[in-house]
């Protein structure tokens, strides 16, 4: 027996001997087993089989767990508290010895507060002990390992020499107490440990914890900073200006601090020069501060670019993708609706993809099979309550929920819930099977339709597909058979007999007391979905009709006992419903159609019972009416059969009930007449104006509001000011109305009813926007009007809904982004200058704060006086301009401390430290801000161009390692320029891949057109002409060439042929006079002898210009001869008809250009004047034309500005003259 491991707490001692009895019964339990096993313990099987015991059953049973575990939240919380000590304790105790010197006691405050962190640091101890730790990456807990493992570690050490109280000893000595206690450093090892839990806990801030942890990296550096700069000391002599001044009496510890602090953190960010050193040591100080300086500013930026990039995701390579597409569309003049359409059935595929493929029915397609049915999706919106399809109808269609609710019902009894991701009529549209339940949307969703239609046109062209998937969908259905059988057999009847019969001892008490209650909604809607299937049966005998509603109630009553309860809002409504009005029995009485055209939808009949006696559903239809929705009440035959289906129907309605979402209130409360009508679209182009109002309205409040609080000698009020500040106010009035009534999106349904919109707003935001639009003058502070301000927090649902309706790109976002940095130079300027009310002016006009001149106190409302005691009218041009002034210097160095433009001046007293401090690093963070959203800006807008970039470099990198030829890196840098400007460095087959099938065929046609065109020439084509051009367009592949590059030489296999659709081609034929082709025309006829096996080219061809061709291999030109068996020989004869007369029209310009030798001469020096664009003379002549027209530029402003004599002035005008004469040279 050992001894047991005392336990770290009481919980694990209480728990471990209530485990005790558990363990030895378990014990005698094994001691049995093995006993009773033939096999020896010294058997070599025995050993060879069994697992070792570290593996073992019985070692995970038996396990001690009596230690701490790391991952609790005790020790996260604990550990947190440790890395606070730690860092006060490193930062407290320089501080206390550089600055306090020999002031500092035991008793001193910073230093009692380290002596507790020491007995935080010794528990810390005991923790340790009891900590568990992993092993092989597993968790141990036992508290004996865990006490061997720490007391063997270093830590341990470490942990006992820091907790040494040197300071406590007792010491004469001259220097700080605090000294001593600077080995609490070795504890900085635990820093890393600690921070790294830190990740851990709080992952999901990821954002705030990131900057975080850089703030307070910065503040320890410049802390530890400060203190080195300060032990340098003052400057003595007056000679060392790097040193701060010698203070006439004794500064305090913080000012010392604050004076150090400033120092080290401005030259760290660039935000304060400092004066030039003197010594060596000075001079490697700062150089140190300002390496620190630059690598923390790096650092920060790539922490913004980080979060930037997490944030993004794939979002710059989806707008990449898309302008790619774009400009390859327009290059090759795509129509304009067709472009259109391209790109969003693009952007449909890329959505719907992955749902798709996860379908249980196209499990195991092609990746093409799954493209070409997303591609064909229709997109149907559907309002709430609304029925999708009845069932027993022919199924026409599937569908794929995007958005809402929907419930199957089946002989009116829910059975299932489909929701975003779902999916449903598949048996109908595959099997040809009736619909065998009802679908009804209970919210307002979004549906994605594939019609059979579209379907059996994509399995035609996938007969591998057209046999598995019926199948498929028929295995399925032959389980759910089964499934049914099953629940029909004798054991699953006795299983439920119990079940049954307190199911019905349960539904006698819920009848009477139901019987006296009158029909409801719920029953309503669902008599409604159960009218098709159970019309029928209604008129059938009383007999039958009660036999079956007895099992209807005792089934139906089975679901309402399970089902969730109602809704609070609903019971209120259908306690109000009426009992219903006898009627005569009428067969054209049942059903009453109220025809209501809706947009979003086809016209569906929804029955709903009792709409004239049910207020509530008179409401709902009027609701409804606005959405558009086609809707048809059913009113019952008699108060016999509303006696006889009220109870069969009534559990229905409460399930029913329970899950639907009453959107309105029946009883409307007296306030809603305030309303409007209807709620206002937060997503129209007038709700987008008035956005744009508000934000107006919040950019006139931060500067006037700062402005007149801060400066009083602006705080000058005439009529203008007094009619915007009114026009401001009662803006954000209107707009505290507007809210009422603006409408708004809950589970995919657009609320339209003003009473909900105003009780939502009245919830969430009207107390923030009725405390930002309280008026001043109720509270008698002008300060109250700072409020105003606090409406910024509402900018980001403001951009949101821009963003959604008008897509927000790069350039308007740095157009957003420039407005707000204007907004925080004009708070600095105002933050600056509002210290002078504590600090006062400075006597100097050199001076952190601004100069005594600059001051105008307010004597009264008409007057301020100046610093001598000289008075000015208020309103007066000297008042003005002195304000201005003031406004303008503190903008100046808001600009400087922001932007880190300018001259520095240094402050000179502690309030002034502390506000350049608290500028400099908001400053500090501000750039880095800005320096991250520009370039994020910028390599969004251009993603595309960086990664064509990135290749092209490592193409001509590979070029440079194979030391190839300049003529080969020519023709490259060509080709590339060609790629870029006409397809921006994509693939045409890979940005239609995505496309359905039909829009893919009308842009390949749109491509094409020039080939096609040509292929319409062809003698007797025109019957088969449309199925010559599928072919082609199936088949076509498109080849880029640059300028110069040889498509094919005399001689070379007739591989194809070749469609030219752009750019000019130079075609020599047997060393005759070269000609040039059309836009449409072919090339390489040597391919259409088919008969040979080898067929070679009889003409040689270069790109004139960049080209795009369409190339037709000689495998697809035998397809397109099957479907046009005259082929070759309509080419031939096409080719022979269109193209030799342009080999004679050559042939005569040959010899019409060279009719003498003379002009022959004049022909080739002319020639040689067209030069290479990329050939060093060019290049040269172009730098050269550069240097010209700046120094053009230069000469032409110097002599206006200044005054130059007149021969300097003749020299200057001869000299632009000849400049002129080079320009236009370089014109011709």
């Amino acid at each position: 027996m050992t001894q047991p491991a005392i336990a770290s707490d009481s919980s694990y001692t209480r728990a471990r001997r209530s485990l005790a009895p558990r363990r030895s019964s378990l014990h005698s339990a094994f001691d049995r087993i093995r006993r009773s096993t033939t096999l020896t313990s010294t058997s070599p099987l025995r050993s060879s089989l069994m697992r070792p015991r570290s593996n073992s059953v019985e070692l995970l049973l038996f396990e001690v767990q009596d230690a701490l575990d790391p991952n609790s939240s005790f020790v996260h919380v604990w550990h947190q508290l440790l890395l606070v000590c730690v860092l006060y304790e490193v930062a407290m105790l320089p501080y206390l010895v550089v600055f306090r010197d020999g002031s500092v006691g035991r008793g001193t405050a910073e230093l009692v507060l380290v002596y507790v962190c020491e007995l935080l640091f010794l528990s810390d101890v005991y923790v340790e002990l009891h900590m568990g730790f992993y092993e092989g990456g597993d968790v141990t807990r036992d508290a004996t390992k865990s006490r061997l493992r720490y007391v063997k570690s270093p830590r341990f050490v470490l942990d006992l020499v820091a907790l040494v109280p040197v300071s406590l000893f007792p010491l004469k000595t001259s220097v700080s107490i605090a000294f001593f206690e600077m080995h609490k450093f070795l504890r900085v090892w635990r820093i890393p440990k600690y921070i790294a839990q830190l990740d851990d806990v709080y992952a999901k801030y990821f954002v705030v914890l990131k900057m975080f942890k850089v703030m307070v990296g910065i503040l320890l550096l410049s802390h530890f900073l400060a203190c080195v700069r300060f032990l340098f000391g003052y400057d003595e002599n007056g000679d060392d200006h790097w040193l701060p001044h010698k203070p006439d009496h004794e500064q305090t510890a913080r000012t010392k601090y604050l004076m150090s602090v400033f120092w080290s953190f401005g030259v760290m960010t660039g935000l304060f020069e400092g004066e030039l050193p003197h010594t060596v040591a000075a001079f490697m100080f700062t150089i140190f501060v300002a390496i620190c300086g630059f690598l923390l500013f790096t650092y920060l930026c790539a922490m913004f670019f980080m979060i930037s990039k997490c944030e993004s995701g794939q979002n710059e390579a989806s707008e990449a993708r898309i302008n790619q597409f774009k400009h390859m569309l327009s290059f090759h003049n795509v129509p304009d609706e067709l472009q259109h359409q391209a790109i969003e059935k693009d952007i449909q595929v890329a959505l719907m993809k992955d749902t798709v493929a996860k379908v249980v029915i196209f499990e195991g397609c092609s990746d093409q099979f799954i493209i070409a049915v997303t591609s064909l999706l229709e997109m149907v919106s559907l309002p709430a309550f609304f029925v999708v399809f009845h069932s027993g109808e022919r199924g026409d269609a599937m569908y794929f929920v995007n958005s809402g609710v929907l419930h199957v019902l089946v002989g009116g009894v829910k059975v299932k819930e489909e929701r975003k991701g779902d999916f449903f009529g598949e048996m109908s549209i595959f099997l040809n099977h009736p619909r065998f339940a009802t679908v009804v949307t209970t919210t307002y969703c979004t549906l994605y339709k594939l019609a059979r239609f579209h379907l059996e046109r994509i399995l035609d062209g996938y007969p591998e597909y057209a046999q598995s998937i019926p199948k498929h969908v028929q295995a399925m259905e032959q389980r759910m058979i089964i499934r049914e059988s099953q629940k029909d057999s004798p054991e699953a009847r006795l299983a439920a007999s119990g079940k049954m019969k307190t199911i019905s001892r349960l539904l006698r008490k819920h009848v009477q007391t139901e019987k006296a209650k009158p029909p409801t909604i719920g029953w309503a809607v669902a008599n409604a979905t159960s009218k098709k299937e159970q019309g029928v049966q209604a008129q059938t005998a009383d007999a039958k009709d009660d036999t079956a509603s007895a099992k209807s109630d005792l089934s139906f009553s089975a679901v309402s006992q399970t089902s969730p309860p109602q809704d609070n809002s609903f019971t209120h409504l259908t306690d109000r419903v009426p009992e219903p009005i006898p009627r005569t029995p009428s067969p054209t009485a049942d059903l009453i159609p109220i025809k209501i055209r809706s947009q979003t939808a086809r016209p569906v009949e929804v029955a709903v019972a009792l709409a004239d006696n049910v207020p509530g559903i008179s409401n709902k239809l009027a609701q409804n009416q606005q959405a558009g929705v086609t809707t048809v009440l059913p009113l019952p035959s008699s108060e016999e059969s509303d006696r006889k289906s009220s109870l069969r129907m009534l559990p229905v309605m409460q399930m029913v009930a329970a899950q639907l979402n009453w959107k309105r209130d029946p009883n409307a409360p007296f306030w809603s007449m305030l309303l409007l009508h209807k709620a206002i679209d937060f997503e129209s182009t007038k709700r987008m104006w008035w956005i744009l109002a508000l934000e107006i309205n919040l950019a006139y409040f931060w500067f006037v509001i700062p402005t007149r609080l801060v400066f009083e000698t602006l705080n000058y009020v005439n009529w203008l000011v007094a009619v915007l500040n009114l026009l401001m106010e009662t803006l954000l009035w209107i707009d505290i109305y507007l809210n009422f009534n603006l409408s708004y999106m809950e589970n995919s349904e657009k609320i339209w009813d003003t009473v909900w919109t105003a009780r939502r707003y009245l919830r969430n935001k009207f107390a923030f926007d009725l405390l930002c639009a309280l008026p001043h003058w109720a509270v008698g502070s002008e300060f109250f009007r700072l409020l105003r301000l606090l409406r910024m927090w509402r900018v980001k649902d403001h951009l949101k809904e821009v963003d959604e309706f008008l897509h927000l790109d790069n350039k308007r976002r740095l157009m957003l982004f420039g407005w707000l940095m204007i907004m925080l130079y004009h708070t600095f300027a105002c933050l600056h200058f509002s210290i002078s009310y504590v600090e006062g002016f400075s006597s100097s006009a050199h001076a952190w704060l601004p100069s005594s001149d600059l001051h105008l106190r307010q004597l009264n409302e008409s007057f301020y006086i100046d610093s001598t005691n000289v008075t000015y009218a208020a309103g007066s041009s000297v008042v003005i301009e002195i304000g201005l002034n003031q406004y303008f210097r503190s903008l100046y160095y808001a600009c400087y401390v922001i932007t880190a433009l300018g001259r520095p001046v240094e402050p000179a007293s502690d309030v002034q430290f502390g506000a350049a401090l608290v500028f400099m690093l908001i400053g500090f963070f501000i750039t880095a801000i800005v320096v991250d959203n520009v370039q994020k800006r910028f390599t969004a807008s251009a993603f595309e161009q960086k990664e064509f970039f990135s290749n092209r470099t490592r193409i001509q990198q590979f070029l440079l390692r194979q030391n190839a030829p300049l003529a080969i890196h020519k023709r490259v840098s060509a080709f590339l320029d060609f790629w870029w400007s006409a397809h921006r460095g994509a693939v045409i087959a890979s940005l239609v891949e995505d496309l359905p099938t039909t829009i893919k065929s009308d842009i390949m046609k749109s491509i094409c057109k020039p080939a096609l065109q040509t292929l319409a020439l062809l003698a007797g084509v025109r019957p088969v002409l449309n199925d010559l051009e599928q072919v082609l367009i199936d088949n076509a592949k498109f080849i880029l060439y640059g300028q110069g590059e040889v498509i094919y030489r005399q001689g070379d296999f007739a591989g194809g042929l070749f469609f030219l659709l752009e750019g000019e081609l130079c075609v020599i034929a047997n060393g005759g006079a070269p000609r040039s082709i059309p836009q449409g025309s072919f090339i390489g006829t040597a391919v259409l002898d088919f008969d040979n096996n080898s067929p070679s080219y009889s003409e040689r061809v270069t790109a004139i210009s960049g080209c795009i061709v369409l190339f037709l291999s000689r495998e697809h030109l035998q397809l397109m001869r099957v479907a046009f068996p005259a082929l070759p020989d309509a080419l031939e004869a096409l080719e022979k008809r269109f193209l030799d007369p342009k080999f004679l029209k050559a042939s005569e310009m040959t010899t019409s250009a060279m009719p003498s030798s003379r002009r022959s001469f004049a022909f080739a020096w002319l020639s040689d004047l067209v030069l290479d664009p990329d050939s060093g003379v060019i290049i040269a002549w172009e730098v050269w034309v550069f240097i010209l027209m700046t120094f053009q530029c230069l000469l032409t402003v110097s002599t206006i500005c200044f005054r130059m004599s007149s021969k300097a002035n003749e020299s200057a005008d001869i000299i632009i003259l000849l400049i002129e004469v080079i320009f236009m040279l370089d014109i011709a």
